[in-house]
């Protein structure tokens, strides 16, 4: 996938600018000191390419846990961070050097081939007081290049062999009620 190669900045009015690519608003004039990292890591995570670090652990998704290297957690987080800046979430989902500090919870990287990591679910295994023990998906976040093509709903199966019926952390963004209407997932057991 191809990222946007040229920002066209958008003048609203006001005295902000705002970068048509990642969406960085800053006031005329002092935008170069931030936009540049900031929009290199937009488009390094939402445009994602090969990253020959995951062909080692072939074309498959990764279950990043409590064991797994650091850099697999980096990347875990950085799409987090993501999201949380997406969603307008308080705080981050995932800590960015490693699993929150308990063995039942995990992400999963997406990978689709040649080694590009594309998204990210985070499953918790919770045990509730109206209803059974169960796994519960905290979070979803697939990058801009990716989304709408079908790549979760292709998942979707497998997660539901493997997790069982699990619920689904609220709010549920509009985004994901049409996806989860469209795979008939039912939201509680």
């Amino acid at each position: 996938m191809n990222a946007p190669m040229k920002t066209v900045w958008i003048d609203d009015g006001s005295r902000t600018r705002i970068c048509s690519v990642c969406g960085f608003q800053s006031w005329k004039g002092d935008y170069a000191l931030g936009h540049r990292p900031y929009h290199a890591e937009f488009v390094r995570i939402n445009f994602p390419q090969t990253d020959p670090r995951l062909g080692s652990y072939g074309q498959t998704d990764i279950v990043v846990n409590s064991t797994s290297p650091k850099w697999l957690h980096q990347l875990v987080y950085e799409r987090a961070r993501d999201l949380r800046r997406l969603e307008g979430y308080d705080f981050t989902q995932w800590p960015s050097d490693h699993a929150p500090n308990s063995q039942h919870i995990h992400a999963l990287l997406l990978i689709e081939p040649p080694s590009i990591a594309i998204g990210i679910l985070g499953f918790d295994w919770m045990k509730w007081t109206n209803i059974r023990p169960g796994w519960h998906l905290n979070f979803v976040w697939i990058s801009q290049a990716y989304r709408r093509k079908g790549l979760l709903a292709k998942r979707w199966p497998h997660l539901i062999h493997k997790y069982g019926w699990f619920t689904i952390e609220h709010p549920i963004s509009q985004a994901m009620r049409a996806f989860l209407f469209k795979v008939h997932h039912r939201t509680a057991r």
